[in-house]
């Protein structure tokens, strides 16, 4: 059955809270795949986007099973990398940085924000690009919500 996590990760001092996404499903084929996305809201930052992929059914002889939770924590390692990556120029500005410590759990209310504040446009991206069905469902919803109006008073 496919899955998918989603976690924040603070990527600036101050600002809004970037999004992890982390999917793992077999295909049609029975091969399974991962994919890992890192969203920084902000419109001049590139979306993050990663494909895991194996050629092997299962790992025979092995005390590891190729599943869809070995496909998760490798899909949630490759966003600490792209994590590490991003935020290697900015760690000036972050000061000491633990990665381990950046990435936590995070619930809908979140990606809700980011949607109707127009904050992480990416969403889309990640709508349009993910295989995992039930991710793509679940983001429907939350990307046909309007924007909220902020003005001045």
């Amino acid at each position: 059955m496919a899955k998918y996590q989603i976690f924040s990760a603070k990527t600036s001092r101050f600002g809004e809270l970037s999004i992890v996404i982390v999917t793992a499903f077999f295909n049609p084929g029975g091969y399974p795949l991962g994919e890992s996305f890192l969203l920084v809201p902000d419109d001049k930052e590139p979306i993050f986007a990663k494909s895991l992929r194996f050629v092997v059914k299962s790992f025979p002889d092995s005390p590891i099973e190729l599943n869809e939770d070995f496909m998760l924590e490798e899909a949630l390692g490759q966003a600490r990398i792209n994590l590490a990556n991003y935020i290697e120029d900015k760690a000036k500005s972050l000061g000491e940085i633990d990665i381990s410590e950046l990435i936590k759990p995070a619930d809908v209310k979140l990606l809700v924000h980011l949607s109707v504040t127009g904050a992480c446009k990416h969403l889309v991206e990640v709508y349009r690009q993910t295989e995992c069905e039930p991710l793509r469902e679940f983001l429907r919803p939350i990307l046909e919500l309007p924007n909220i109006s902020i003005r001045d008073l």
